[in-house]
């Protein structure tokens, strides 16, 4: 078991605060006065671990998509069937829907992180989508995915889907959506009959693919968050 300091605990503890203001009024309308209030610390106390609402915004997010990406390992590995592009999907998608910040991210439009989101600028959507094309080509060398289709059109059919997913969600009514587990489920059987090579794929080669390409992501996005980290030193603090 893994003891946290006292300052890694009132961390989690603003972070925790900052999830549940997001998702419900949204990250624009959120102050890190009212963060501060909801976490019982002072503001000068949450200034001690970041320089203001964007720098806590991005740790948040950090922080909260580790743990989807750990839980979606934890059950792609328990899955005796997994390693398939559909069971990748279904298992990303329920690892995403049990993480309640996450899932607002995803079904909200944006909304929850609005101006954050907004700030990474207009090629933001671009650069997913290259990420997404370049991902569908090393499942497709991998022999998860067909590869009689380009992957520019895999990419884009699965940002089709997940856009639908987020304006589904503000659309339809949380009382006669189905639950999330079950669109979990139909829409990667719809992925694995659409996508999946002849045979369905080769599992064990699938779970060995997902869990390098997730160590590199992660291990990119660490380096990342270091550059950022020194730019970010000695700005000035965002009001919030």
């Amino acid at each position: 078991m893994v003891l946290l300091t006292h300052r890694q605990q009132r961390a989690d503890r603003i972070l925790d605060a900052a999830a549940r203001l997001f998702a419900r009024y949204g990250y624009d309308k959120t102050t890190v006065d009212e963060i501060a209030r909801e976490a019982g610390v002072a503001k000068g106390t949450l200034y001690l671990h970041w320089s203001g609402k964007e720098a806590l915004a991005e740790a948040l997010l950090y922080r909260e998509v580790r743990r989807v990406i750990e839980d979606f390992l934890q059950r792609l590995e328990a899955d005796p069937e997994g390693g398939t592009i559909g069971s990748i999907y279904r298992h990303s998608l329920l690892a995403t829907f049990a993480n309640p910040f996450v899932r607002a991210v995803l079904t909200s439009d944006n909304q929850v992180l609005g101006d954050y989101l907004r700030r990474l600028g207009p090629d933001y959507d671009q650069i997913r989508f290259e990420a997404a094309r370049a991902l569908v080509e090393r499942m497709q060398a991998a022999g998860l995915v067909r590869t009689d289709l380009r992957p520019e059109a895999i990419a884009y059919l699965l940002t089709m889907l997940s856009l639908g997913l987020a304006s589904a969600g503000t659309l339809i009514p949380a009382a006669i959506a189905p639950p999330p587990d079950e669109v979990a489920i139909a829409l990667a059987d719809v992925v694995q009959r659409g996508l999946a090579p002849e045979g369905g794929g080769d599992r064990e080669a699938g779970k060995r693919f997902v869990r390098a390409y997730l160590a590199e992501v992660i291990r990119r996005y660490e380096q990342l968050r270091g550059l950022r980290k020194d730019a970010d030193d000695g700005q000035p603090s965002d009001s919030g």
